[in-house]
């Protein structure tokens, strides 16, 4: 797999991720790198947290998928949505837009 290229933009579980761990804000959402993820990760796993036990699997797995699985560097940044013009986005959302314009695309 290639690394991307231009922006990286993610919502639904990066975003939720993110937010409970203090990387952005809940409301505006915001920018965080391959690192941030990874130092996030990193005093995650370093303590026992029973009011988030999920924190340190859910950032090791994040910071995996944006490193091996997709290739980013530490310094990419990852733009994080909740809403966007006041519209609320999701996985469905992003994949009913993937695939309306990959047909737009072929014909």
């Amino acid at each position: 797999s290639q690394p991307p290229r231009g922006q990286v933009a993610a919502m639904s579980y990066f975003y939720d991720v993110a937010a409970d761990y203090g990387l952005i804000d809940l409301v505006s959402g915001g920018r965080v790198s391959v690192s941030e993820y990874r130092q996030a990760a990193v005093v995650a796993c370093s303590a026992s947290n029973v009011e988030q036990p999920w924190a340190c699997i859910d950032l090791v797995y994040i910071v995996t998928l944006l490193q091996d699985a997709y290739k980013m560097q530490d310094h990419q940044p990852v733009l994080l949505f909740k809403k966007i013009n006041n519209h609320e986005v999701s996985w469905a959302l992003g994949l009913a837009y993937t695939t309306v314009m990959n047909k737009i695309a072929t014909n």
